[in-house]
Formats: C-alpha cells, structure tokens, sequence
C-alpha cells in the first residue's frame, strides 16, 4: 500500500496518470454507481411494492424524493467542507472514504425494512454518503489528473455509470430475487469496488484555505453566474434531460405489473433496461461524432 503522506505540492498533479490509476479509478466510480442507480431504477420501487402493496406508487415517490433532497441540499455543503478540510491521510480520500461507508451500511440493512419510516430514514443517510462520494471522487479528476487526460478519466467515470446498470439489473431481477438480500449484496459489492484504489491514492497537498477577510475596497465580489449564459443553457439543459429520463424510467415496473400485467414484470424491465442503455449508447455515439 502506498504511503498516505501527500505528495510534493504539483508534483504529482503534473504527472500523467497510468492504466493501473484510470482502472482503479473505474472501479470507484463502478461502486458509486451501484448506489446510485439500481435503486431509482428499481430497487426502492420494488421495495415499496413489498412493504405496501396499495400504497407503493406513494410510498416510491416519498423514499425517491426524501434522497434526491437530501442529495441536493448536500451536495454544496459538502463540496466547501471537503474543499476548505485538512485531515490528516488526505481531504479527498478522508471524504470518499466516510461517504462510502456512510452510504454502504445504511444500504445493507434498507431491503429488511418492514415499515416506510425505517427505509426513509436508512436511504437518507445513504443519500448523504453518496453526495459525500460524488463530490470527493469528482474533484480527484481536477485534483490529479493533468488536463491531457481529463477526458479518459471522464471516461472512467461515466463508462461504469452504465455497466453497474445493465449488470446491477442482471444481478438483482435474475440471480438475487429475495428483496432483502438483493440489498445487502449490492451494498458489499459497492463497499468493496473502490477500496483498492481509496487506500493507495496518493493525495495532492492541498493549498491553503481561502482566506475569509474583506477585500479593501469592501466585501468580494459575487459572481453573477446570469451573465454566464452557457453554464445557464448546461445547467437547464442537464436538468431536463435527466428529470425527462426519470419521469420515464423510476415507475417503468409497476406500468410492466399495473396496467400491462406481465407475468414476470421484473424480467421484462430488465429487457427494456438492456434496450434503453443499447439506445443510449448508440444516440451518444452518434451524437458525439
């Protein structure tokens, strides 16, 4: 295991990042993901089918929104924490580390649930550990890697976004069926995906903290992010693009279960997952070029 002690400052900033790093890295993201996707796409709507079969369509969207705002509150919090901390094995491996934990436990124990209380409250804490994680992987990328290669770690970031997807929805439709422990092995396999490259990461030394003193013509200026109209244009667009992807998506199960009436909706989903990412994939590829 590599030394915790930070690097020289910008030493390894400048350095390039080998296939070994980019691999790792992949697998962080890999484990986030699995916290991150398989239970807006299924795993709460089917645990709300469980604990309340007449209510579930309600009871997913409280547990659904109860995470996506705590997630949203957080997430700037914890992005001046982790800028402005300095721990001692490092700012962003401490915060990566406590998010996975904090977002794993929590996610062990949520299938067992019997009651709406229990789960809400269990995936809000795993709300704040993937908010935790999100930030301090992300800001790894500006931290240490040199900007040749920002978008092969972009790549290691958003590739296993879609393989813990399509395997995720593999391991929990057809080979893990029992709700509780589906829950379970997804939280270890999350767990256990980014420790190898979280302990051998070799933190950048972080530069000092922002100085909080008035300037001498008066307070600091703010920035008026509305004369920024592209980061306007992105930051709408993002948010469109993704509330249509779940409006479309988070209840696609109980339209398989309610009103198709499919025998095996679980199966079925898991064929219009598989399609929707070959979609995906293709559009991108597409409109990439």
């Amino acid at each position: 295991m590599t030394s915790p002690t930070a690097a020289r400052p910008g030493a390894a900033a400048q350095q390039p990042v080998g296939p070994g790093w980019l691999l790792g890295f992949a697998a962080a993201w890999f484990g986030f993901w699995l916290l991150v996707m398989l239970p807006g796409q299924f795993m709460v709507v089917k645990l709300a089918s469980v604990i309340d079969p007449v209510d579930k369509v309600a009871l997913s969207s409280a547990l659904i929104a109860v995470m996506a705002v705590v997630i949203v509150v957080s997430v700037p919090i914890v992005g001046w924490l982790c800028d402005r901390s300095r721990p001692r094995f490092g700012r962003r491996r401490t915060w990566a580390l406590a998010g996975l934990l904090l977002g794993t436990v929590p996610f062990a124990f949520v299938g067992f649930q019997q009651g709406g209380l229990g789960a809400g409250v269990l995936l809000a804490l795993v709300a704040l550990g993937e908010a935790i994680m999100l930030v301090s992987l992300s800001a790894i990328i500006a931290d240490r890697v040199p900007h040749g290669q920002r978008g092969s770690a972009s790549a290691a970031m958003g590739v296993p976004q879609v393989i813990a997807l399509a395997g995720g929805m593999v391991l929990v439709t057809e080979v893990i069926t029992d709700v509780g422990h589906s829950w379970l092995v997804i939280a270890v396999l999350a767990l256990l995906c980014p420790l190898p490259f979280l302990l051998r990461y070799r933190e950048v030394e972080a530069p000092p903290t922002p100085s909080r003193r008035w300037a001498a013509g008066g307070p600091r200026r703010r920035v008026d992010l509305a004369r920024y109209h592209d980061y306007t244009w992105a930051l709408v667009s993002r948010v469109l693009i993704n509330g249509g992807n779940l409006v479309g998506t988070t209840y696609l199960l109980y339209f398989l279960a309610d009103v198709l009436g499919l025998p095996d909706p679980d199966g079925a989903l898991l064929v219009l997952v598989l399609v929707y990412l070959l979609a995906c994939g293709l559009a991108s590829w597409a409109g990439g070029r």
